[in-house]
């Protein structure tokens, strides 16, 4: 069951990195709604995937479950808060540069998720 949770992320991952990265060489509006859309969805897949992950992982210890899950649950609130940096960061580099910055960060963060999520 987590092995295939783990491709899910991961997929999930790369598909969202991919449709952020779309608009950047092709910036109209169909590209950038199609882009949306299948952000939305490849996002919907983190939460589902990541709790059965922490709860393996952290199975033997309840206190450290609910730490774990907590530090997960805080990184919702956390990149709330920082999204207006993302836009002081737009105002400086442009939106083409932060989009392709965080597309990587998506593969290497998908790549990660492969690479050391055993099961």
């Amino acid at each position: 069951y987590l092995r295939g949770s783990r491709i899910l992320h991961a997929g999930a991952a790369l598909i969202w990195s991919l449709a952020a990265f779309a608009v950047v060489p092709n910036p109209n509006f169909t590209v950038l709604i199609i882009s949306r859309i299948i952000l939305g969805i490849a996002q919907g897949f983190n939460a589902p995937c990541a709790y059965p992950v922490i709860a393996y992982f952290f199975s033997h210890n309840g206190d450290h479950r609910a730490l774990a899950n907590g530090v997960y649950s805080i990184g919702t609130y956390l990149g709330s808060a920082l999204s207006s940096l993302s836009l002081v960061l737009t105002m400086i580099f442009g939106w083409r540069t932060i989009a392709t910055i965080a597309a990587i960060f998506g593969v290497f963060c998908a790549a990660l998720i492969y690479l050391f999520v055993d099961r």
